[in-house]
């Protein structure tokens, strides 16, 4: 399967998704994005068990490509593919070769060539977490936000402009809602107990 998207488009995909990534040891798969092909979109998806963060960037052309093609990427993998192309002028393709054992990442113009290992890891299910229920742009009872955590949602921005939405559920204690323009969607869990991070991780399905 070959895809062609955007290199900047690409990059920001991935590196604003790893803010979200875990960075505890024992838990591999959450210092991972899961990066999936849905339609016509590149989707990247990491969490760090207090937060969820998915990210997509559009196609420009794709060849053979079908819905349902997902791997794991290692943050560390996504540092060194956005210092590899960091020159790169804006509006300057990248071409995605991807199959189930990872994916290489060629730029036009450009010498360097890159192969993303897949790792071999089993990531949490969170896509029902964030179908939050409720509508409600001011929060329905005393909410608290970490706000280092809520910082980052502001850096997963593309521009400065794009206006962050930040929707609270109809329960208390429930995660909440944050989305930027088309292309990001995220959570946040309140602050409550001190063991939100361990309810969140049961919620996601891992096991410590």
């Amino acid at each position: 399967m070959q895809i062609r998207v955007d290199v900047k488009g690409l990059i920001a995909t991935l590196k604003n998704t790893v803010l979200f990534a875990g960075d505890d040891d024992t838990l591999p798969m959450l210092q991972c994005a899961r990066v999936e092909i849905i339609g016509d979109h590149l989707y990247a998806m990491a969490t760090d068990r207090f937060r969820i963060g998915v990210n997509r960037v559009q196609f420009k052309s794709a060849t053979n490509v079908s819905s349902g093609w997902a791997i794991l990427v290692h943050r560390d993998d996504i540092g060194a593919l956005e210092a590899a192309y960091k020159g790169v002028k804006r509006g300057t393709l990248a071409t995605l070769e991807v199959n189930d054992t990872g994916m290489r990442v060629g730029v036009d113009g450009h010498a360097v060539e890159m192969n993303i290992v897949a790792r071999d890891y089993q990531f949490p299910k969170v896509a029902q977490l964030l179908q939050v229920s409720g509508a409600h742009t001011v929060p329905t009872a005393s909410t608290i936000l970490n706000s280092e955590y809520l910082a980052d949602f502001k850096k997963a921005r593309r521009s400065t402009g794009d206006m962050v939405e930040v929707t609270f559920p109809d329960e208390t204690n429930k995660p909440v809602r944050i989305t930027i323009r088309d292309y990001f969607v995220g959570l946040i869990m309140p602050v409550r107990l001190s063991n939100q991070g361990e309810e969140m991780l049961e919620a996601l399905g891992v096991t410590a």
